[in-house]
């Protein structure tokens, strides 16, 4: 089965999906309400039960994946131009801080403030909230290639963990000093564990 993608065209199913997803990353699923979603689309309410017949919990689901399928996507794109693994990190966090800007600290990562407000009755969101993640890691992870695999993970794990918390303090301080800290930080740990990077070629003469 094809992943559900928010489509480019204007039609009532896709401006939900596309005011679901801006009202899940300002809010969570608690700013996410079927009656909110439907004023921020514009949509007529009972189209929303007719394009998503389980309601609240399937758009939310669509959203999270359209939004996971995105960031990996332009996330990949950027990483393309990388020449090294600390480039590839900073990137990561670069587009934090520009989604950020753009937003006016409004909105962070949906896979995160959906997590947050995970309870018994949310249980079926979990599974996709943890699929951004994961799909976000293995993106980072193959632009961190030159790394050596056994470290390679470890690390794509750390830096989409600490993207997460990136964002909180972004909206906090309504700064984006925290991506750039980060980026940073974890540039010089991507770099020391490149191969190349520790173990420079001798100079000819030496």
């Amino acid at each position: 089965m094809a992943r559900p993608r928010i489509p480019d065209e204007f039609s009532p199913r896709a401006d939900m999906l596309r005011a679901a997803t801006r009202l899940l990353r300002q809010g969570g699923l608690a700013a996410a309400g079927i009656n909110q979603i439907v004023a921020e689309s514009g949509a007529p309410k009972g189209s929303l039960y007719h394009f998503f017949p389980d309601g609240k919990t399937q758009i939310a689901r669509e959203a999270l994946s359209a939004y996971r399928d995105a960031a990996v996507e332009r996330y990949r794109a950027r990483a393309q131009g990388c020449r090294s693994p600390e480039e590839a990190v900073r990137a990561f966090f670069e587009m934090g801080a520009e989604a950020s800007l753009k937003t006016d600290y409004r909105m962070s990562c949906p896979a995160g403030t959906v997590t947050l407000d995970l309870d018994p009755e949310s249980e079926a969101l979990r599974a996709p909230c943890h699929d951004v993640f994961v799909s976000l890691v293995d993106a980072v992870e193959e632009a961190l290639s030159p790394i050596p695999k056994s470290k390679r993970r470890d690390l794509a794990g750390l830096i989409v963990s600490t993207m997460q918390g990136a964002y909180i303090r972004a909206r906090a301080a309504r700064d984006i000093s925290p991506f750039r800290e980060a980026g940073e930080n974890l540039a010089a740990l991507a770099k020391m564990l490149t191969p190349s990077s520790r173990n420079p070629a001798p100079r000819k003469g030496k």
